[in-house]
């Protein structure tokens, strides 16, 4: 087992610099804070006075929520420090999870963090001078394929209570319709929606992992390592595959409404009222992960009705 931070918090004005206060009580219903991960929280305070830009601003500073890459493997949440170095002197608060690496977890697990730490954030940025009503989440490399993963399974979510919501149980052709929908990951225990995050820029990620087995076992992950990696499940952490859902799950909801009798749900709006804005942001020299992989992604987004 190896000791794990929850998440660091950088520009903040109400802790004094690396001071540690206890997260324990957000997180001690949490099975895997036993599993390697310290239930603390580093707080950085800003060193300076905030920018003329800044400055005059409103008390409570926009949070972005960081997602450090490192192929699921050597991720570590202090990569992120460089970038709250820009952003703090800026007034904006930043906090970077620690989520925990394979072996010691898959990337199920992975997923788990992430959606714990951006709950915490909602929870707790204003204990530390920011605004839980304007946190935008930003992932680099795995991190962008970590928070895409939770965006959209939260989006999976609030479609199946919508479908729940609206319909009265069914039965024949409608059932059959909603119930082969691909078999999906479990609902994620976190309260709070999607669209209470306002926006999410996703950086140099891989999208469709399964067709990215190839490219990850030319640069060193062997096929069977990322398939370990993924739980043996490539497809259920596949954030282009996880849009499809999105799309199968709004046909299917629209497809009862209508043999039901019910007013007719344009789909782009539903998906776009439930997920926030998504920016999608690759280097076209990128070889490691080539950025064909965003183009796809962007076009299934869009195509879903994505923002």
């Amino acid at each position: 087992r190896t000791s794990r931070h929850f998440l660091d918090v950088y520009g903040s004005r109400t802790t004094p610099r690396h001071q540690q206060s206890s997260t324990s009580a957000a997180v001690s219903d949490d099975p895997r804070a036993s599993t390697g991960r310290r239930c603390s929280v580093d707080s950085f305070a800003n060193n300076g006075e905030p920018s003329d830009a800044a400055r005059g601003r409103e008390s409570s500073k926009p949070v972005v929520v960081f997602l450090t890459g490192g192929a699921w493997i050597i991720g570590y949440k202090m990569w992120g420090a460089f970038l709250a170095r820009v952003l703090v002197p800026h007034g904006i608060l930043v906090m970077i999870p620690d989520y925990r690496n394979f072996p010691t977890v898959t990337v199920g697990d992975m997923v788990l963090d992430v959606d714990a730490s951006i709950q915490w954030t909602l929870d707790n940025c204003r204990a530390y001078g920011g605004d839980p009503n304007r946190v935008v989440v930003v992932g680099q490399s795995a991190g962008a394929h970590l928070g895409s993963c939770v965006l959209l399974r939260k989006a999976i979510d609030e479609l199946k209570q919508f479908a729940g919501r609206n319909h009265p149980p069914l039965s024949g052709s409608s059932a059959s319709s909603l119930e082969s929908t691909i078999e999906m990951p479990p609902p994620l225990r976190t309260k709070y929606k999607a669209r209470d995050i306002k926006g999410f820029m996703a950086a140099s990620g891989p999208y469709n992992v399964v067709a990215m087995q190839d490219i990850f076992h030319k640069h060193g992950l062997d096929r069977n390592i990322v398939s370990a990696m993924f739980g043996n499940r490539l497809d259920r952490h596949s954030p282009t595959h996880l849009v499809e859902d999105c799309s199968s799950l709004q046909a299917d909801t629209r497809t009862c409404t209508s043999s039901l009798g019910g007013e007719d749900t344009d789909n782009c709006s539903l998906l776009s009222q439930v997920l926030p804005p998504f920016y999608i942001v690759h280097g076209t020299a990128d070889k490691t992960v080539p950025y064909s992989g965003a183009i796809e992604y962007a076009t299934c987004l869009s195509n879903a009705g994505i923002r």
